[in-house]
């Protein structure tokens, strides 16, 4: 507010927004196109603007986006600790939902231990590291520990998880607008339908082995949402790599079904 007043206040949260979904991209490029991957981004800025307020929960959406990517995307595993610790600091003194950042370290983690097991070597990947899962295990503790930088203490843990287990919480504590978002919406209700239609549409229509990160991720999230529409925007994050598969998977089996009646018409004019 001191550097730039109210409008600088609302130009850094978009660009917090947008950053977050920027780091995703190169994350959903391994599972989908660019037009699916533009819908979606079209979708989530939806899902985001019934959310979008002047609020910590919104400024940072950026956090828990660099965990996904490092998380997913890092080749060493011990890299990842130089910088999510730091962001975890960062993100404890700024936002009551920190405590997700150990969380989507230990369901990383969990997943580099079961690919693991089932490539039946000790070797998870083609990146070689052979102590991912474990690394990624240690990094969740090292965070939960990392987020008592703050002034509150453990005061904040108990803070925080009363926030999760009751929205209602939250909103005692929180000023919004009238015109907030979190306000009951028509909209909101049918934009969350079409983003749980196209995830059902990717668990039917998709070939690949499901990941179980960004999987979880998105379930995460729906179990969120319909928990309280408050959490819309987590949910739009959470979901956003799942929703890029599910286009993705979708426009493939409907272009392959148009190709195999397109080849069979073909055909029958032949004969």
């Amino acid at each position: 507010w001191q550097l730039g007043g109210a409008n600088f206040i609302i130009l850094a949260h978009a660009v917090a927004v947008a950053a977050a979904f920027a780091l995703l991209i190169p994350v959903a490029r391994k599972w989908a196109g660019p037009l699916s991957i533009g819908f979606v981004l079209i979708l989530c800025a939806w899902l985001v603007g019934l959310r979008f307020a002047i609020t910590p929960a919104i400024f940072c959406l950026f956090f828990p986006a660099l965990f996904i990517l490092v998380l997913s995307s890092v080749q060493k595993a011990w890299r990842a600790w130089f910088i999510l610790l730091p962001a975890q600091v960062v993100w404890a003194n700024c936002d009551i939902r920190f405590l997700l950042g150990p969380a989507l370290c230990f369901l990383f983690a969990a997943e580099a231990w079961i690919a693991r097991k089932n490539a039946g070597t000790e070797k998870t990947g083609t990146e070689g590291d052979e102590r991912r899962g474990e690394i990624f295990g240690l990094l969740g503790l090292a965070t939960l520990l990392a987020s008592l930088v703050n002034p509150c203490g453990f005061t904040l843990y108990r803070h925080a998880i009363n926030t999760w287990m009751n929205p209602a919480y939250a909103f005692t504590r929180e000023w919004i607008s009238i015109f907030s978002g979190q306000f009951s919406s028509p909209l909101a209700g049918r934009l969350i339908v079409i983003g749980l239609v196209i995830g059902a549409a990717g668990l039917l229509t998709e070939r690949r082995k499901l990941q179980i990160g960004i999987t979880s991720l998105a379930v995460f999230g729906a179990f969120l949402v319909v928990r309280s529409a408050m959490h819309i925007d987590l949910f739009a994050l959470c979901a956003f790599l799942f929703f890029c598969l599910s286009l993705n998977s979708a426009g493939q089996f409907i272009r392959d079904l148009a190709t195999k009646k397109a080849a069979g018409a073909a055909a029958f004019i032949r004969t």
